[in-house]
């Protein structure tokens, strides 16, 4: 994962963390995991990065089994690294992780650049691509041994009957507003 911070006065890190994977480091790591904490953020305290590595140690063995019947590695929680302190938030234009945007400043303020990454992702692409699957399967298999049941349509665009339905809602209400927008502009 590469981090990178971008500040008002020039100043710019980079943080990364592929260089952390190193075996020397994290003895009989299976996986790392780097959790970016920006609650503090919104205080205007800290940004920090957190890392935990899962160990696969022999002496688990027997101590439980997966799912798969897999033996469990365990989570080792190892590291805090502050990215921007107090005084670096103040001049914090933007932070970015794997080139997506994670904090952008905003006035005096940081927005969540994942949640609006998310949020427009749903808005823009997920849920028209649901609707529209939807119904193109509905249309294509009409006839084909009974065809499909609202249950069956659902599971095959990977959403459950409420989680479609409430995409199809939004979708149809956001579709409304378009057209009256466009009939707006016709007056």
């Amino acid at each position: 994962m590469i981090v990178k911070a971008y500040y008002d006065n020039g100043h710019f890190d980079v943080f990364d963390t592929l260089t952390l994977v190193d075996p020397s480091l994290f003895p009989k790591n299976a996986l790392t995991n780097y959790s970016i904490e920006m609650s503090d953020v919104r205080d205007k305290d800290s940004l920090w990065l957190n890392i935990y590595y899962y160990e696969a140690a022999g002496l688990y063995r027997g101590d439980g089994e997966s799912p798969a019947g897999l033996p469990i590695a365990r989570r080792i929680d190892d590291w805090s690294c502050i990215l921007a302190d107090s005084e670096d938030l103040e001049h914090l234009l933007r932070v970015t992780v794997d080139g997506e945007d994670a904090l952008v400043r905003q006035g005096e303020e940081f927005a969540d650049g994942f949640m609006l990454n998310c949020s427009a992702d749903r808005a823009f692409a997920t849920n028209p691509k649901a609707v529209a699957t939807h119904d193109y399967f509905a249309a294509a298999l009409r006839g084909v041994d009974g065809g499909p049941d609202d249950e069956k349509l659902c599971k095959i665009v990977g959403h459950s009957e409420s989680a479609y339905e409430l995409a199809r809602l939004m979708q149809a209400k956001a579709n409304t507003r378009e057209e009256d927008e466009d009939a707006e502009g016709l007056l």
